[in-house]
């Protein structure tokens, strides 16, 4: 029999929900474990302080769930966790890792202008928007294995450690506009269904592509690098550019 913080019934009593999760949080080897607990409304963890790790490891959020520039002092864990709604984590901190691993974001997902020590994606499904606009982070990420099948939004984002997309399908548009890769970039593996934007991009230590496939080549905008085009300076084979593409300086 599970207890009321566990049962997967969407209609449970919210009342004796609330009291249970609360009475769970005051139990302090237990107040920052969430893992399989299933949330039947609207979630506010916004401005909240966690001042050890997180677990939310398969967590189900029947509702919208709110993380608005709350504090991870410790990092998180949101692996295979289901976002039923829409879901926020603008003005985020994420002091020490993150894994949103196998995590499945139903609706639109909001990370404005978070800030990340480190974060996994790998297989990470997005069926709605992903805003993660004007985020940052700190150390590497590997983002692979990844679905966005809404828009994926990483404007102006600030990636400051080695970053490494792989076996990524972007069926919306791909927004990296104004982004800044201050180390090493690789991108491998990766299809573009719809518009790529990376105009204004900026890679400081440059890269390599490869397996790289555009499907929309008349949706292509494409960023300068000390005068050439990072895209431009993959030689592989099996890029697909297109009649209709053409990189800068040809």
């Amino acid at each position: 029999h599970l207890c009321i913080l566990h049962s997967p019934d969407p209609n449970k009593d919210k009342g004796a929900f609330e009291d249970a999760l609360t009475a769970h949080r005051l139990r302090d080897e237990q107040k920052n474990n969430f893992a399989d607990i299933v949330f039947p409304d609207e979630i506010d963890f916004a401005e909240t302080a966690f001042t050890e790790r997180a677990n939310f490891s398969r967590a189900k959020f029947i509702k919208e769930a709110n993380f608005d520039g709350a504090v991870f002092e410790k990092g998180a864990t949101f692996t295979w966790s289901r976002f039923a709604e829409n879901s926020s984590f603008a003005q985020t901190k994420f002091l020490e890792t993150v894994w949103f691993s196998k995590a499945f974001f139903s609706g639109d997902s909001d990370f404005y202008d978070a800030n990340f020590s480190r974060i996994y994606l790998h297989g990470t499904e997005f069926m709605g928007k992903a805003n993660s606009a004007v985020a940052t982070s700190s150390e590497p990420i590997p983002l692979q294995g990844a679905r966005f099948k809404g828009q994926a939004d990483f404007s102006n984002v600030s990636f400051n450690g080695f970053t490494h997309l792989s076996d990524i399908i972007f069926s919306d548009s791909a927004l990296f506009c104004g982004a800044a890769f201050t180390e090493q970039v690789v991108f491998n593996i990766i299809t573009f269904k719809n518009r790529s934007d990376f105009s204004g991009a900026v890679f400081t230590k440059g890269g390599g592509v490869s397996r790289y496939r555009f499907q929309r080549p008349r949706e292509i905008y494409t960023s300068k690098v000390f005068g050439s085009d990072f895209f431009y300076r993959c030689q592989n084979q099996d890029v697909w550019w297109g009649r209709s593409f053409r990189p800068y300086g040809n």
